[in-house]
């Protein structure tokens, strides 16, 4: 009988946490490095890469920012320089290993699976969605320059369009059959409208840009009215959602948009739908949940509610729920992990800015696990294809948490 392979790691010190003995499958209750920084660059993000290895981009404020392919290793299999300088992301990765780098200018830089450089575009805004990028040979949408644009597999322009509404935001619906739906969205002033103050432009597109249905709705419900359009959801079972500071509206075709979930003016809740994710649970339910959102202003907050819009739970985690000192409002951030029903922590230590832990617990904020840490920020925590649940260090550093042993959770 053999024994899992044992990866240790002696004194591995990663500016400041130190991690003794990590097991390659992740269950010695350590957690694991799958990705070590170097010392003395700023790597602004880590993805594993589907073929194996990593994905690195390197941000430089005064120079042009770059990205490059690592084997498992370390190794480094290819490097390309980038035109962006800061806030480097690699928002996806086709099924062809072609990967798509966002920055802070608002900007898209295509680069092959062998590191060359494929196409680009500007003025971005917003920041694309993996669904609207799709598989390699797939049309690309995006709201570029003002303007609803489609591109091919190449960068090359197939169709643009000029929509009413400014903050804008786009869906795309890819079907089983190949064809697409493109949902569209944006906020014009009406100052003088008995009606609202702002109206909400929505329409739907088929994938060649023409419209199948349009509508609009006046509003003065919404704290950030003109500001902010609100992002469509599209949580998997056939419905249309946009979610909007304090409210969630269903896009039912030839209705239009009808209010869903109104919130009470309730601080608790004041950034659920503004900063808020949806995902539809196994039970069919849609849980909203305020995903990798600092905890200096608010909290990890968790709302479950029926297809009818019912609510079912609300559980309101803050950072002195979950074993800090009791009413100082540390900074950290929180994560929501919908299968395993446990929430992922990393918080500050009392007084010691960026010096903090990583902390499993369940909904009512019991902590299961703790990972004691140095000076090394946890940015996000996202879901492995695995299941498992890795954080991303300031520097780029990806560690594996491993899940605690099953106990009773509470809903």
């Amino acid at each position: 009988m053999g024994f899992p392979r044992l990866a240790f790691i002696l004194c591995a010190c990663l500016a400041g946490l130190c991690l003794i003995a990590c097991r390659a499958d992740g269950r010695s209750g350590k957690l694991e490095v799958l990705y070590q920084a170097p010392k003395g660059r700023e790597w602004r993000s880590c993805y594993p890469y589907p073929g194996g290895g990593f994905l690195l981009c390197r941000e430089d404020r005064v120079q042009h920012g770059s990205i490059s392919r690592l084997d498992e290793t370390g190794k480094e299999i290819w490097h390309c320089g980038l035109t962006a300088t800061a806030e480097l992301e690699v928002l996806h990765i086709d099924d062809e290993g072609s990967a798509y780098v966002t920055s802070g200018e608002h900007g898209l830089e295509v680069i092959s699976a062998d590191g060359g450089k494929m196409w680009s575009a500007l003025h971005i805004l917003p920041t694309p969605e993996p669904d609207w990028l799709g598989a390699a040979a797939k049309p690309k949408y995006m709201i570029c320059a003002d303007e609803l644009q489609c591109r091919d597999a190449s960068g090359k322009l197939l169709w643009t369009q000029e929509h009413r509404g400014h903050s804008r935001h786009l869906a795309v619906d890819r079907q089983a059959d190949g064809s697409v739906r493109l949902y569209y969205s944006g906020t014009e002033q009406r100052p003088d409208s008995a009606e609202g103050n702002v109206e909400i432009v929505h329409l739907l597109l088929d994938g060649d840009g023409n419209v199948l249905d349009s509508g609009n709705r006046f509003d003065t419900d919404s704290k950030w009215s003109f500001s902010y359009t609100g992002r469509f959801r599209l949580p998997g079972d056939g419905r249309v959602f946009m979610l909007r500071d304090n409210m969630v509206f269903e896009l039912l075709p030839g209705e239009g948009m009808q209010v869903f979930i109104q919130l009470s003016d309730n601080k608790e809740y004041k950034r659920m739908f503004l900063e808020g994710d949806m995902y539809l649970t196994p039970e069919g339910n849609y849980l909203f949940a305020t995903n990798n959102c600092s905890m200096q202003t608010s909290s990890l907050d968790l709302l479950e509610y029926s297809p009818q819009g019912e609510l079912l739970h609300a559980h309101i985690l803050h950072t002195w729920d979950i074993g800090s000192e009791a009413g100082v409002a540390l900074d950290g951030i929180g994560y929501y992990d919908m299968y395993s029903r446990l929430c992922y922590f990393y918080v500050e230590a009392s007084l010691h800015a960026m010096r903090g832990s990583i902390r499993v617990t369940d909904i009512t904020g019991k902590v299961l696990a703790e990972y004691p840490g140095g000076k090394l920020p946890i940015t996000r925590f996202y879901r492995e294809d695995s299941g498992t649940i890795v954080a991303q260090g300031l520097d780029g550093t990806l560690l594996r948490i491993p899940r605690p042993e099953p106990e009773e959770v509470s809903d």
